[in-house]
């Protein structure tokens, strides 16, 4: 079902507004935007994973900090 609709528990969204990524599962990106797979890589891959409600906190706080929105 999730493959025909798209399922998605974050959003994300570029400057603009444009979604530029995903993120399924837990904590799972879906994307094409280099920059922010470099940013997943080097700042968010690395947050404590044991605390859902405050990896997602952090996550998005980066994602804020490097110019990017999301939505629940």
């Amino acid at each position: 079902m999730c493959r025909s609709y798209g399922c998605w528990r974050i959003l994300i969204f570029e400057a603009g507004g444009k979604p530029v990524g995903r993120i399924t599962g837990p904590r799972i990106l879906r994307t094409n935007d280099d920059t922010l797979k470099e940013i997943w890589a080097k700042r968010i891959a690395l947050l404590d994973p044991s605390d859902q409600k405050l990896w997602d906190s952090e996550m998005e706080r980066i994602l804020l900090e490097e110019g990017y929105s999301t939505r629940k």
